[in-house]
């Protein structure tokens, strides 16, 4: 929490009208966290005939996120207990602007995220997509 806090310019920029309107803090983020996968797991939980696809902003595997990043918990959680027990057919996110194409167990995970990173040429942008994905 205290890399993300010196890190990423969100603990800047942004502010928490329910609290007064002071700066976001790492804690605030845990705690919308916690609800928002508690959220997912319920739905998740449900009945449903047909594939699952799961699209979240982070990263659900810290396999997602380039070693040696020192803020990487914020930008992936280790949800692999969530994709395990409910094995949905993809998970797609974004977030990292990091091009991410790995499987866990039966599950695609894909950074579906375009952005400025010099690396990432058009060609490379258009291969993250697969037709009728977007």
């Amino acid at each position: 929490m205290r890399d993300a806090a010196h890190q990423m310019n969100d603990y800047k920029y942004i502010c928490l009208a329910s609290a007064g309107h002071r700066r976001i803090r790492p804690v605030d983020i845990a705690r919308v966290h916690a609800d928002h996968r508690a959220w997912l797991e319920t739905h998740l939980a449900e009945a449903f005939a047909g594939d699952t696809i799961v699209v979240t902003h982070h990263a659900p595997l810290p396999a997602c996120i380039p070693e040696g990043f020192t803020a990487a918990p914020a930008y992936a959680s280790d949800l692999s207990d969530m994709i395990d027990r409910n094995r949905p057919k993809k998970w797609l996110f974004g977030h990292t602007h990091v091009v991410t194409d790995i499987r866990h167990g039966d599950t695609a995970v894909r950074n579906v995220s375009l952005g400025y990173h010099e690396h990432i040429t058009a060609g490379a942008e258009a291969a993250i997509f697969e037709k009728g994905l977007v």
